[in-house]
């Protein structure tokens, strides 16, 4: 199948199966791959179109023909990888020809048949229990990711990587035996070359300043993956979890965050553990994992340019956040190098006003330190007198004391504990409306979204008013932070009114259309989580100065 193919001789049916960044998603009834499977047709945007490096698309089409005949039934049995190109009347390539995904990689969530996407299992059980999906056991988890592993070595040895390696793009079936299929094929990377623009999902990206799409992107993604599948999260990194189910496991993970890529270790070294982990799950059960870390707040939506693969496309999980994955934690007490969706600079302006913020809070620590120490030597820049209560609060004379310093980082420290599960419900309002959850009765997420919206106003509000004089780095800190609540409001406003969208429209098999709505709401997301990264650059710093919490990006 690999000669182009005309779009007039496909037999269409004429309704999408699915609608996406890139494109519709057809089933085309009078075609068959290897006279055997199911067809599906991507017809790309004129946008994607124009992006579109037509050589690599139709190198990928050629590639299983290329492949001995084990390796090329591999390709095809666990992937949607491009089978042909697909050309209009006049010549020019518009879409290609794929594998439509297999009935067993389907589920049924709340009533509504849908693409079995991995973002599913990184949800709590009850997330599980309302959508009325079975609950995978850790044996089942463990076996999974071993089955992921495996599939990515496998595309590693083709010499494919897959670049925007997220749980949307991944697929999964339970029975008879756990499984994966990768979608999206289009987007991955073939001996170097891209047929699109490579781009990743926030929460899934590399660490800044790295090359992305590279064998070495796609073991970190795999790291993170392993995590919070078995943390049963969204985001954030659970080396604990996996440490407590098997020590390699642990280290394994730890080392798939390392900063020099060269050290990660690729999938096929976590095949055995994960199964040998699985082994022991089904036999004889671990310890009651701790509680999970609360959602953390972020808001990141899907890459527009990630579409709908085969029957469906399963969307990400989150919004304000929902895709936005906390720093990897790294090995043996080393700080995550920062991993950021969208590096601007102002960003990394600020980054840079941050190393002056903790030279200026060291010099205050340390001299206010050395004139309040006692006879007996014990510091005293702990307690707070009359005074200091009066200057800290610009009513007395003087200059301002360090205590009037940490109460004013402890009221924005107030602020952002009243802004704590904000993200989550706007998590969980979006992938609600995303996969249709509520089966066309969005009602209640158009309303959690909007109230999210409103409860940032309100804390926009609050902060505007804070006195932050004696606070060294005070005005930077409420300027960086009014900037991310100002997107995230704009965001929450702007998913509200994609959930409306949904709600005058309908939800199929396909989830919720992506409308301009969802657009804007994923650039505001995008800019929100570049802001709060600039943010808790320069207020990490002042909270570990003062005690006060210190928080990540995904956490605002």
């Amino acid at each position: 199948m690999t000669a182009a193919v005309r779009e007039k001789e496909l037999d269409l049916g004429g309704v999408p199966l699915g609608k996406g960044g890139q494109g519709e998603v057809f089933r085309v009834a009078n075609r068959r791959i290897n006279q055997q499977w199911e067809v599906a047709y991507k017809r790309y945007k004129p946008e994607t179109r124009a992006r579109l490096n037509v050589s690599v698309l139709r190198k990928m089409a050629d590639l299983p023909a290329e492949l001995d005949e084990a390796d090329a039934r591999w390709l095809c049995e666990n992937t949607c990888w491009p089978a042909a190109v697909v050309e209009d009347d006049s010549g020019s390539t518009c879409g290609f020809l794929m594998r439509l995904v297999p009935r067993d990689f389907f589920v049924s969530a709340a009533g509504v048949e849908r693409a079995a996407g991995l973002e599913f299992l990184l949800n709590p059980d009850e997330y599980l229990q309302r959508a009325q999906l079975p609950l995978p056991s850790t044996e089942q988890r463990l076996r999974l990711l071993a089955e992921v592993a495996e599939a990515m070595d496998r595309l590693h040895r083709l010499g494919i990587v897959v670049g925007d390696f997220s749980p949307k793009n991944v697929l999964y079936r339970m029975r008879p035996t756990p499984g994966s299929f990768f979608i999206d094929c289009d987007a991955m990377r073939l001996a170097g070359c891209d047929a699109l623009p490579q781009v990743e999902t926030p929460g899934w990206s590399s660490a800044a300043g790295e090359p992305i799409a590279t064998q070495a992107t796609d073991a970190a993604k795999f790291g993170r993956l392993a995590t919070r599948l078995l943390a049963k999260e969204q985001d954030g990194f659970h080396a604990d979890v996996l440490r407590r189910l098997l020590p390699e496991l642990g280290q394994l993970a730890d080392l798939s965050a390392h900063a020099d890529p060269s050290r990660r270790p690729g999938p096929s070294a976590w095949t055995g553990p994960l199964r040998e982990a699985a082994r022991a799950a089904g036999t004889v059960p671990p310890p009651p994992p701790r509680p999970a870390p609360a959602p953390q707040t972020g808001t990141e939506q899907p890459a527009p340019s990630s579409a709908p693969q085969g029957a469906s496309a399963p969307r990400p999980s989150g919004p304000n956040g929902t895709r936005k994955a906390g720093p990897a934690q790294p090995p043996a007490g080393k700080k995550p190098p920062p991993t950021v969706p969208t590096v601007r600079p102002r960003t990394l302006l600020r980054a840079l006003g941050a190393l002056v913020l903790l030279i200026s809070i060291w010099f205050a620590a340390t001299h206010s330190g050395a004139a309040r120490t006692d006879a007996s030597g014990s510091s005293a820049v702990g307690t707070t007198t009359q005074q200091d209560q009066e200057q800290g609060n610009g009513t007395g004379t003087g200059s301002p004391s360090p205590d009037g310093a940490q109460q004013q980082a402890a009221a924005i420290d107030q602020l952002l504990s009243q802004n704590d599960g904000t993200r989550s419900q706007v998590t969980d309002a979006v992938n609600d409306v995303d996969n249709c959850t509520s089966g066309g009765d969005l009602s209640n997420d158009v309303s959690a979204l909007q109230q999210a919206a409103q409860t940032r106003q309100d804390l926009l509000s609050q902060l505007g008013a804070l006195d932050v004089s004696a606070l060294p780095g005070g005005d930077q800190v409420v300027s960086d932070l009014k900037q991310a609540w100002t997107e995230s409001i704009q965001a929450d406003q702007a998913f509200a009114s994609w959930a409306q969208d949904v709600q005058n429209g309908s939800c199929g098999s396909s989830g919720a259309d992506h409308t301009s709505n969802w657009d804007a709401a994923d650039d505001d997301s995008r800019q929100a989580t570049a802001d709060k990264q600039a943010f808790v650059t320069v207020w990490t710093p002042i909270a570990q100065q003062y005690g006060l919490t210190v928080r990540t990006a995904d956490q605002l």
